[in-house]
């Protein structure tokens, strides 16, 4: 079982999965809307941005934005780059210093060998994983708390999990994995609106390559960059190590 961040920015080299595996079906994310006495501001299930702090027993500490957009969802970790998933199985990587991005079709992250799961990137959690959980009695503070409709406690593939879980919104307002080798908790600290023009505005102007044409754009001084810093790994005419050398072939796998 793999969780976002856990040691290392969320990358699409990991297969992203939840105990629960894949989902057939996707869970709604219809227009349902609830009111946060903090935020004080209603809020969309299908049009937000939730901002979350991560860190670990061991000291380390990071924030990453979740971005929903109906069947969208974006992540970011950095100002360097952020990352698109949508429902229908495509990925986009945007490198916004550049103004660049690298689109991946189906069919290439097929060929990658790269899976993720639609579902726990749009919730954070699987569903499928709260629905293995125990249902809590919300304590007395929590009820004060229109964000915190549901606790969740449990074990699952020998990783303790507790969650806050917002119903309305299919997103956790907290939650803590821990095994016998540490913790990591992640901690809700923003909770906005994000509207489709936003979300639209902040994909736009980016010039963009399929990743299919890569190997044909060697010299292009923005590819070599991304082939040396391991972003780019696999072009259509063969492979490259993290110095940007071809390889012979055979590799498979995705660097970030």
């Amino acid at each position: 079982m793999q969780y976002p961040l856990l040691s290392k920015p969320l990358s699409t080299r990991t297969a992203l999965l939840l105990t629960g595996g894949l989902i057939s079906q996707l869970f709604s994310s219809a227009a349902y809307a609830t009111h946060c006495p903090l935020i004080e501001e209603t809020i969309d299930a299908s049009h937000l941005s939730a901002r979350y702090g991560v860190s670990n027993s061991h000291g380390d500490s990071r924030e990453v934005t979740l971005i929903r957009n109906k069947q969208q969802v974006i992540y970011q970790h950095n100002p360097q780059s952020f990352e698109l998933w949508d429902s229908r199985g495509e990925y986009v990587r945007y490198f916004p210093i550049e103004h660049r991005s690298v689109s991946y079709r189906k069919g290439d992250l097929l060929s990658l060998n790269m899976h993720f799961n639609f579902e726990q990137l749009n919730h954070l959690i699987s569903p499928a994983t709260i629905k293995g959980l125990q249902q809590l009695a919300l304590r007395k503070k929590d009820m004060a708390d229109t964000c915190i409709t549901q606790q969740y406690s449990g074990e699952q593939s020998g990783h303790k999990l507790t969650v806050s879980w917002i119903e309305n919104l299919g997103l956790p307002q907290s939650f803590v994995v821990s095994d016998d080798s540490g913790s990591m908790q992640y901690q809700l600290l923003e909770l906005t609106s994000f509207s489709n023009n936003e979300f639209g505005a902040l994909i736009s102007g980016y010039q963009d390559i399929d990743f299919a044409d890569v190997g044909d754009n060697e010299s292009d001084p923005f590819i070599a960059k991304m082939i040396h810093q391991g972003f780019i790994q696999h072009g259509s005419s063969g492979f490259y190590d993290s110095q940007g050398n071809k390889l012979a072939g055979g590799e498979t796998g995705h660097k970030h």
